[in-house]
């Protein structure tokens, strides 16, 4: 995107990491776009840039490191440049990370709109400089506007916040409460979208199942995603993540009517034990888990199931592993989300009694990354020789002609064309096998995927 009148050689340039949920992706996107309104230039990571902003996660400690090791890469790259923390991290974490003398900003979640503002001084402070107020403080959602930028798939974020207050979980204190955005923005920034070429639109937010009920037009979930298949010509639509006790009948009924959704649902279980589904602060028991999966699975054919793990909650003892293990493998699901167990500062569980050894705690996680594989194997294999729906993303390897194209159930499909006009199109493939992308040349990805009929290794 050149810039009108301007010499983009003398633009400063930025370069912009995230991590974390669709959430923190679609709001580095908008943040994007925003840097280039305001005359900067958008650099790879790999580049040598001016200013390197990290929009952190923190929902596990690993992720708070992560962020750090980015920075240390950032760092040795241009020692020189002006560095930029912001996202959850630095709205739970600020006091830690001001301790870098390396960081010139800090800048919470609530305010990441300062950090243009702060850019365009084109100032190092000597020491790092917070920016940060109450999270619990925004009562709004911000509706602005994005762009395509040429993608067939994007996040578009319609609700922040929660309520919920899981034991374990920082999240609330970092984006606050739910707050939604007004379904007639929605309907209008997806029409947008579809313009600008979008053929599928994923919705996200830290608590979609609350979406509406803050607004002064009480609305749902439901409401929306009708609302969407009438009014809009959107291809495609995803729903990122719903908690359990959020896919209730009307909701269900409401999907499998749409021509639109994709059958993928992402359902956190945490644990498979009651007891420690309680300690959580977790809304249902297994029994009503399992009752909503299978729901699921009667409306919906070929249907994908995520579900997100916690391994070794305080208080885990084997008797509840081996509960969840017993559970997990009885209860239809496609593919696991396993994260080991971090104490977050300021969060009831972390001062439970019966805190687990890490090495037990990763031990734990072994065996359910293992289910886990087994199973997302078996699921992908039993489409092996099925005709599908497909929306092709991008060319992983142009040398080769190898295409990405994801199914409307949430499959990777890999094949080879030469036909450079399938980019943003829905395609039919048929699957021939599976494969760990590692062992295809020029695809470097060590997950597996399918492979259609006619892709050349």
């Amino acid at each position: 995107m050149e810039e009108v009148g301007l010499n983009n050689a003398s633009l400063k340039t930025v370069a912009l990491a995230t991590f974390g949920c669709k959430v923190n992706q679609y709001d580095s996107h908008l943040l994007e776009e925003c840097l280039k309104e305001a005359h900067f230039k958008i650099v790879p990571q790999e580049d040598v840039a001016d200013i390197y902003i990290v929009n952190t996660c923190t929902v596990t400690r690993k992720a708070d490191i992560e962020a750090q090791h980015m920075l240390r890469r950032f760092k040795r790259k241009n020692p020189h440049a002006t560095f930029v923390v912001t996202g959850c991290y630095a709205q739970t974490g600020s006091q830690e990370l001001a301790k870098d003398p390396h960081i010139h900003y800090v800048i919470g979640n609530t305010l990441k709109t300062k950090i243009i503002d702060l850019l365009k001084k084109d100032e190092k402070p000597s020491s790092p400089q917070i920016h940060l107020e109450n999270a619990f403080k925004e009562n709004t959602l911000s509706a602005t506007p994005i762009h395509a930028y040429k993608k067939t798939r994007i996040f578009l974020k319609i609700q922040d916040g929660c309520d919920d207050f899981c034991t374990f979980c920082i999240i609330p204190y970092a984006r606050g409460k739910s707050r939604s955005t007004p379904p007639e923005r929605i309907i209008s920034q997806i029409e947008f979208l579809v313009k600008e070429g979008v053929k599928e639109v994923v919705l996200t937010g830290v608590s979609l199942g609350s979406y509406g009920w803050d607004l002064s037009s009480k609305t749902t979930l439901s409401d929306l995603v009708q609302k969407i298949e009438k009014e809009t010509s959107l291809l495609r639509l995803r729903i990122s993540s719903l908690e359990p006790e959020d896919v209730n009948d009307t909701l269900l009924e409401v999907l499998k009517n749409s021509e639109k959704f994709c059958p993928h649902f992402h359902l956190p279980l945490q644990a498979g034990d009651d007891r420690v589904l309680s300690h959580m602060k977790r809304n249902y028991t297994v029994s009503q888990y399992e009752k909503r999966v299978n729901f699921i699975l009667k409306h919906f054919k070929d249907v994908f199931i995520g579900i997100d793990m916690i391994c070794g909650f305080p208080g885990e003892e084997e008797v509840h592993f081996q509960n969840t293990y017993a559970f997990l493998t009885k209860l239809p699901w496609s593919r696991l989300h396993v994260f080991p167990y971090s104490p977050r500062k300021g969060t009831p569980a972390a001062k439970f009694q019966g805190q687990l050894l890490r090495s037990e705690i990763l031990k734990r996680s072994r065996v359910f990354q293992e289910l886990s594989s087994k199973r997302y194997n078996a699921y992908l294999s039993s489409f092996i020789g099925k005709e599908m729906l497909a929306l092709v993303e991008k060319n992983e390897s142009k040398k080769r002609g190898f295409y990405k194209a994801l199914s409307r159930n949430y499959l990777p499909i890999y094949f080879r064309s030469n036909n450079t006009k399938l980019l943003n199109q829905e395609i039919r493939l048929t699957p021939s096998r599976s494969v760990i992308l590692s062992e295809a040349k020029d695809l470097r990805d060590s997950s597996l995927a399918l492979l259609a009929q006619n892709d050349i290794i």
